[in-house]
C-alpha cells in the first residue's frame, strides 16, 4: 500500500504562492539562457508521487514539507491530477515562450505506475529503481530531441485523468 504523506503537485500552496513559484521558474529559465546562451535546453515535467497513482480513497494526506498546512494536509484525491495538468501547461508555456524544448514525462510514468510502484518502499518521496528506469527513458527522448533538432518524440502536456 502507498503510505500517507506523499508529495503532491503543491496542493498545500495558495494561488499566490503557486504563481510566485512559476515566476521563479520563468526567471530561472531566463537566467540559465543568459549564462549559457549556446547550450540547448529542454524542460521535462516529472510528476509528483501523488500524481502517478490512482487512489481508492476520496482524500489523500499530503507531505507538508514546509509545515504550512496547520493540520489540514488532507486534500481531495480528485484534485491531484487536474492540478498537475494545470502546472504542466504553465511550465510548457514558460518553456515555449523562452524558445526551449519541453517534454511531459507524466503520462509515461502514470502508465508504468499502473503496473507497479515507481516510488518506495523505503523512500516514498523519490523514485525507486523502476521509477528511474522510466524517467531515464523519458529523459533520453529529450536528449535525442535536442541532439537531432527534432521535437517529434517530445510530448506536450497530456491531461491526466
Amino acid at each position: 500500500s502507498v503510505p500517507d504523506g506523499l508529495q503532491g503537485p503543491s496542493m498545500l500552496l495558495t494561488q499566490d504562492q503557486t504563481n510566485f513559484g512559476f515566476v521563479v521558474l520563468e526567471n530561472a529559465v531566463r537566467h540559465v539562457q543568459t549564462l549559457y546562451p549556446d547550450t540547448p535546453i529542454v524542460m521535462v515535467d516529472i510528476p509528483s508521487p501523488a500524481t502517478v497513482y490512482k487512489f481508492t480513497s476520496d482524500e489523500i494526506d499530503l507531505w507538508d514539507l514546509l509545515n504550512i498546512s496547520t493540520g489540514f494536509s488532507r486534500k481531495p484525491a480528485a484534485d491531484i491530477r487536474p492540478r498537475s495538468n494545470n502546472f504542466c501547461r504553465k511550465a510548457m508555456n514558460i518553456a515555449k515562450n523562452a524558445g526551449i524544448l519541453f517534454h511531459d514525462a507524466r503520462a509515461a510514468m502514470v502508465e508504468e505506475g499502473k503496473k507497479g510502484f515507481l516510488h518506495g518502499p523505503v523512500d516514498w518521496h523519490h523514485l525507486n529503481l523502476a521509477g528511474y528506469h522510466v524517467l531515464s527513458g523519458e529523459v533520453k527522448k529529450s536528449i535525442l530531441a535536442m541532439k537531432s533538432g527534432s521535437n517529434k518524440n517530445l510530448q506536450d502536456c497530456v491531461d491526466l485523468y
